[in-house]
């Protein structure tokens, strides 16, 4: 595909359906898992679809509009969150639009983010947010990172290629 397939207009609007239906999703996961301490975020995969086909600017606004979209149900937004939300947009645009790894380095790049943003980072806002045991949040955040993880690189490596050929195919079926 080249550089410039997608038009400023279509950008935008796939970034606003894809926050909107990350927004659906973690709204749909928190119904779904409650109050587990450990559960499925399945509102990073409309983000990783926008940072495989947009790349880092708009996967970033993607996570903070879910983020914050999101928390106008549940609790009142927190910057430190919001800003991890963005830190990991830019990251996934990063890793998926720039990078283009292999299969190997897609897994060890998202585990990369999993111990330093997910796990770490995370783990210390909730602390700063919740005033509770470090120990029991960072063992809580462990279990969330791995589930993250093995959640976010299937997606990249098993759906995101075969979504770009299927979206590859219908785009050159409509210049015909």
């Amino acid at each position: 595909m080249q550089k410039n397939e997608f038009s400023p207009l279509r950008r935008l609007t796939m970034t606003a359906l894809m926050a909107a239906l990350g927004t659906a999703l973690a709204i749909m996961s928190k119904f779904l898992f409650g109050d587990l301490p450990v559960r499925i975020d399945l509102a990073v995969l409309p983000v990783l679809v926008v940072a495989y086909f947009l790349g880092p600017v708009e996967s970033g606004i993607a996570y903070v509009l879910i983020d914050v979209l999101s928390s106008v149900f549940f609790y009142p937004p927190f910057l430190p969150i919001t800003l991890a939300k963005l830190v990991a947009g830019l990251y996934f645009g990063f890793l998926l639009k720039k990078c283009s790894p292999s299969p190997t380095r897609y897994a060890i790049l998202f585990l990369v983010y999993a111990v330093l943003l997910d796990w770490l980072y995370m783990s210390f806002a909730l602390y700063w947010l919740q005033k509770t045991s470090i120990v029991a949040i960072m063992l809580l955040r462990a279990g969330q990172a791995a589930i993250d993880v093995v959640v976010g690189f299937s997606f990249m490596y098993f759906v995101l290629p075969k979504l770009r050929s299927s979206m590859k195919s219908q785009m050159r079926a409509n210049r015909k």
